[in-house]
C-alpha cells in the first residue's frame, strides 16, 4: 500500500543505504526517473541512499553513470523476479532494458 507520497514499499530493501548500509541521513531515490518517476514509486523501484551516496559524492547515481546503471540493473532484476516477468515485459513497462546497457551518456 502506497504512503501519502505515493511510494509503495521498495523492492530494493529496507531502511538503510542500498550502497553502504548506513541508517543515517537517508533519502529516497527513484531508480527510474523522468517519465518513469511515478511508475518507480508505484512499482517499488526506489531505494534509500544516504545523502553522500545520493548526490554528495562522485559515487552517487546523480554524479556517476556506472552507479546509476548498477541501481537500474539491480532494480530491473528484482522487478522481474518479484513479478515473474521477462526482460521484454520490463522493456514494455519502462521503455528499455538496462541489463546490458553500454550507453555512456547520462540521462537528463
Amino acid at each position: 500500500m502506497a504512503d501519502r507520497n505515493g511510494y509503495n514499499p521498495s523492492i530494493m530493501g529496507g531502511m538503510k543505504c542500498y550502497l553502504c548500509g548506513t541508517i543515517f541521513n537517508l533519502v529516497r531515490h527513484e531508480v527510474y526517473f523522468g517519465p518513469n518517476r511515478q511508475k518507480s514509486k508505484a512499482e517499488g523501484c526506489w531505494c534509500y541512499l544516504c545523502a553522500t551516496h545520493h548526490n554528495l559524492s562522485n559515487y552517487s547515481p546523480h554524479m556517476n553513470r556506472e552507479v546509476d546503471l548498477k541501481l537500474k540493473r539491480d532494480c530491473q532484476k528484482k522487478w522481474m523476479e518479484k513479478n515473474g516477468k521477462t526482460e521484454e515485459d520490463f522493456r514494455r513497462e519502462f521503455g528499455k532494458s538496462y541489463l546490458y546497457d553500454t550507453d555512456e551518456t547520462a540521462e537528463p
